[in-house]
């Protein structure tokens, strides 16, 4: 007989959760704008006295396959996702200069979200094995959100709501080359064999 195995593991960074789905995978060629943060806290007023911002963006890992897949399964490159969710994500700042700024650091945090998802992949596909247990992952995966979160708020508390625009230009140039350096684990492609 054959079993069904489902897991959907999620982090969500920064953002409250919607119900209504609203989301987009990462894409290198797409740089998100101030209209993609949908929630309806979103708002840029001069009669607002203070600055709040929540980037909804995510790593997903989901598969369902058998026992009998799951074992001779090594590739899960395009069960791992990064997401942004558009209805979870809002700026709302008196300021368009902070907004703009905002925006940039959004960008950062979901192309940081893709580089710890090609890590994710990278991981699973080194350490998956024919015997491994469906739960193997978890370590790894929580290692990677544990990673992920102490980075992001450092240069979040660096970059000081855009004071320091230079902190997160250094981060995001940084953050951008280690992704071309994980080229064989974007969600679409094969990782070659050892």
């Amino acid at each position: 007989m054959i079993q069904r195995s489902l897991i959907l593991v999620s982090f969500v960074f920064l953002s409250n959760l919607s119900i209504g789905q609203n989301k987009m995978d990462w894409r290198e060629e797409y740089s998100l704008r101030l209209s993609d943060f949908q929630s309806t806290a979103s708002q840029v007023n001069d009669t607002l006295k203070m600055h709040s911002y929540a980037a909804g963006t995510a790593i997903e890992f989901i598969y369902q396959m058998s026992n009998y897949e799951f074992m001779f399964t090594k590739n899960f490159n395009s069960k791992v996702r990064s997401t942004f969710n558009k209805n979870a994500s809002y700026i709302s700042t008196p300021d368009s200069t902070i907004a703009k700024d905002l925006v940039a650091f959004a960008q950062y945090s979901f192309d940081l979200s893709e580089l710890y998802a090609r890590n994710l992949r990278k991981q699973i596909f080194e350490k998956k094995k024919t015997l491994s247990n469906a739960r193997f992952f978890r370590p790894i995966y929580d290692d990677i959100v544990a990673t992920l979160n102490e980075e992001s708020t450092k240069v979040f508390t660096q970059f000081n709501f855009g004071k320091n625009k230079e902190v997160l230009f250094l981060a995001h140039q940084k953050v951008k080359e280690d992704i071309l350096l994980l080229s064989d684990f974007c969600k679409a492609c094969k990782p070659l064999k050892r």
